[in-house]
C-alpha cells in the first residue's frame, strides 16, 4: 500500500516532495554537524567549516531556484548529485583530509591558512548567491539553448564587475574550501579541474549569448572580465 502511494504521488522523482525533503535534510545535517565540529573541536574545526560550506552551498542553490524559477525547481536544483566528476572531487577532498589528518595531524589545525580559506570561501559564496539573486528568473543551472521571451541580458549589480559572477564565485569557493581543509593536493586539483570546467562552459555559453543578444553581448564581453585566471 505504501509502495503504491509512493508511486502514485511520485514522491521520489526529481520533482517529488520526498526527494527534495531528503536533500534538504542532508543539507541541514551537514550544517548542524559542521557547526558542532567547527565550534567545539580543536582538532577538526576546518572540517566543520567545510561541512557547513557544503550544506549552505547546496541549500542556497535550491532556494534561489525555488524563489525565482519555481516552475523548473526540482531535487536536482540542490546540485548534490551534480555530476560524476563533482562526486569524485568531493570524495577526494574527504579522503585527502583524513589521510593527512592521520599522517600529519598538526597540518589540519594551522590557523592562518584555514582563516585565509574561510575568507576566500565566504567571498566566493557571497558572490555566487549575489549573482543568482541579481539574475533572478534569467538564471538556470542548465545553459539555455533557446532564448525565452522573458530572457534578458543582465549587466547590473554584480554583473557590472564580472560577466559570469556565478562561475567566478563558484570557482573561488571550490578552491578556497580546500584551503580550509588544508588539502594541498586537492587545492591544485580543484583549481585545475574547475578552471577547465568553467573555461569550456563559458566558451560554449558565450556562443549562445552572442546568438541571443548579438552586438549587445559582444560590447558587454569586451569591457567586463570573468575574474577567473586566464579566462579573459
Amino acid at each position: 500500500m505504501f509502495k503504491k502511494y509512493v508511486e502514485e504521488n511520485q514522491l521520489f522523482t526529481r520533482h517529488g516532495h520526498a526527494a527534495m525533503a531528503v536533500m534538504g535534510c542532508a543539507c541541514g545535517i551537514a550544517l548542524g554537524l559542521g557547526a558542532g565540529l567547527a565550534f567545539l573541536s580543536e582538532s577538526v574545526w576546518g572540517l566543520g567549516w567545510y561541512l557547513m560550506f557544503l550544506g549552505f552551498f547546496h541549500f542556497s542553490e535550491y532556494i534561489c531556484v525555488a524563489l525565482f524559477n519555481p516552475k523548473i525547481c526540482s531535487a536536482e536544483s540542490f546540485l548534490i548529485n551534480h555530476s560524476f566528476e563533482f562526486n569524485v572531487a568531493m570524495a577526494a577532498s574527504f579522503v585527502e583530509y583524513f589521510v593527512e589528518l592521520w599522517l600529519f595531524p598538526g597540518l589540519k589545525t594551522f590557523s592562518p591558512v584555514i582563516y585565509l580559506g574561510l575568507l576566500g570561501a565566504i567571498f566566493g559564496q557571497v558572490v555566487r548567491v549575489a549573482a543568482l539573486i541579481t539574475a533572478a528568473h534569467n538564471f538556470t543551472h542548465q545553459i539555455a539553448e533557446d532564448k525565452r521571451p522573458e530572457h534578458k541580458l543582465v549587466t547590473e549589480g554584480i554583473y557590472q564587475y564580472v560577466r559570469h559572477p556565478g562561475y567566478f564565485g563558484w570557482f573561488w569557493w571550490s578552491v578556497m574550501t580546500q584551503v580550509v581543509l588544508f588539502n594541498p593536493i586537492c587545492i591544485a586539483g580543484f583549481a585545475v579541474a574547475s578552471w577547465k570546467f568553467f573555461s569550456d562552459r563559458i566558451q560554449y555559453e558565450e556562443a549562445t549569448l552572442v546568438e541571443f543578444f548579438g552586438d549587445q553581448y559582444r560590447a558587454y564581453k569586451a569591457k567586463t572580465p570573468t575574474g577567473i585566471p586566464m579566462i579573459p
